[in-house]
């Protein structure tokens, strides 16, 4: 250990610690194991400070705090000033210190007199257990600063909101009871999170579902790099207390749970099944079901995906915050004849994409025929959702949903094999059954990050930045479908 151990701790690592006393050790002293972020999480975080100034409209006549971020001392300092020589009704961003930790409150409400209200603002679209102890964290600090807090409330994002009336876009909700109810084991975590970071080394904890809840650890490859990859953890609707239970007990193989007498933790028949393919390796593929299903679907066959988008704050008539909507399409047709052919479109501009995709759709779409997805239930929702802000379509969309055939199905209930570790999901499904065809190589290799990427791609002003983000995203779509095709293909064979 080479870092010297810090004498004050934010906000956020007590929060990490809080998740596993490993994670902030690592942050502190390690921060060289953490996974890089990607596209997609650096489109949340951004999501979230655009949710932060936007909140700050709901309380006008504040004041910013204008100090640097990484300079905590001098946002306490100018925090105290500000508090000092202002009648002033908000204060955004307010940095307080005590007992070697530092917070910054969203805004600092005036209420009545010297009190005031702490409100904390969050991009999620409810309140959760999380929130309460983040909330009750800060009113100690400040407390402890001396400030007169006579409340707390969690500001978060409206499902009901609907663009363009931003007016309810937050729910304010008082959690002032669940914050002083947490508020007395405040200062026992704060302590204990200063003795984590003393140790000189790292804290022994064990892997467990803490590793991804609240939030994905960006040290789980790091932590996880002994797990074997038909763990526990791949075995389908394994509770959490059963995982943990198990990790406890020292087992990570699934197999090793295969045909024992009396297994650690109860099991469903399905999981049982599961345990024994893997421990044998071999697959479990019910031909004649296979064939029942691929002999009903009608030719040509429209393999289809959607890429979409969520904005925290909608910006297009209609849409809620979070609510996805479409940007991007790749279509591969196949005639009975064997003949393939690709179709795809990609909207390349920050206006609002459902429209022209819905025209482009319908265009490349015949009125015969079985369109084919994977998890198809996504894509019906898409279709109908288009069908309500392109009219002129409405027709040749409603009809689409009756004419889908979802491949998820098959592996769901017909073909099942150990090398999927668990998961039906395509990115799973593919590198077994079609070995040749792979998302490693792509730029874009994930839906999140494509979403990510097509609305930052859309605001450059550099063309030759924008057309290689897009050229990525058509290649990602693009193997959406051919990867659907080439797995109807095995199966077709199979059976």
């Amino acid at each position: 250990m080479t870092s010297r151990r810090p004498t004050h701790l934010s906000k956020s690592r007590i929060m990490s610690g809080m998740q596993c006393e490993k994670r902030l050790w690592l942050e502190v002293y390690r921060p060289d194991l953490k996974a890089e972020l990607t596209p997609a999480q650096e489109r949340v975080f951004a999501s979230g400070n655009a949710v932060g100034e936007e909140a700050r409209t709901r309380f006008p006549g504040g004041v910013l705090i204008s100090t640097p971020y990484w300079d905590l001392a001098g946002a306490v300092r100018e925090t105290g000033e500000i508090l000092a020589r202002t009648e002033i009704p908000h204060l955004y961003e307010a940095a307080f210190e005590a007992d070697g930790t530092h917070v910054k409150v969203d805004v600092l409400s005036r209420e009545r007199g010297a009190a005031w209200r702490l409100v904390e603002v969050k991009s999620t679209s409810s309140l959760k257990e999380e929130h309460v102890t983040d909330t009750a964290i800060q009113l100690h600090v400040a407390e402890r600063s001396g400030i007169a807090v006579s409340g707390c409330s969690l500001m978060h994002l409206n499902r009901d909101c609907r663009y363009p009336d931003l007016s309810n876009l937050f729910v304010q909700e008082d959690i002032t009871d669940d914050t002083q109810s947490t508020l007395p084991a405040v200062p026992s975590i704060i302590a204990r999170m200063h003795e984590v970071v003393a140790q000189s080394n790292e804290p022994r904890v064990p892997i467990g579902t803490h590793c991804t809840s609240p939030y994905e650890c960006p040290f789980k490859e790091y932590c996880w790099a002994e797990v074997p990859a038909h763990s526990i953890f791949t075995i389908p609707g394994l509770r959490k207390e059963s995982k943990d239970a198990l990790v406890s007990a020292g087992i990570l193989e699934a197999s090793a749970l295969a045909g024992a007498a009396a297994s650690p933790v109860p099991l469903s028949e399905k999981q049982q099944e599961y345990v024994a393919m893997v421990a044998d390796g071999l697959p479990r593929i019910n031909r004649e079901g296979i064939a029942g299903l691929l002999n009903d679907l009608a030719s040509p066959l429209y393999f289809l995906d959607f890429e979409t988008c969520a904005d925290a704050i909608p910006r297009f008539d209609g849409l809620g915050p979070w609510q996805n909507y479409p940007f991007q399409y790749s279509l591969h047709v196949l005639k009975a004849d064997g003949t393939l052919t690709h179709h795809d479109y990609l909207h390349e501009t920050p206006d609002d994409p459902r429209a022209s995709v819905a025209r482009a759709l319908c265009h490349d779409t015949g009125p015969d025929g079985t369109l084919i997805a994977y998890n198809a239930s996504f894509e019906k929702r898409v279709i109908a959702d288009l069908a309500v802000v392109a009219p002129d379509h409405a027709a040749e969309l409603l009809a689409m949903p009756g004419r889908f055939f979802d491949l998820l199905v098959v592996f769901r209930n017909y073909y099942a094999h150990p090398e999927f570790l668990g998961s039906n999901s395509i990115k799973n499904v593919l590198p077994v059954l079609v070995p040749d065809l792979s998302y490693d190589r792509l730029a874009v290799r994930n839906g999140e990050d494509a979403q990510a990427e097509w609305s930052r791609a859309v605001e450059l002003p550099n063309e030759m930045e924008r057309s290689f983000i897009f050229d990525a995203l058509r290649e990602y779509c693009k193997l959406d479908t051919l990867a659907m095709v080439r797995i109807h293909h095995v199966l077709r064979t199979l059976a």
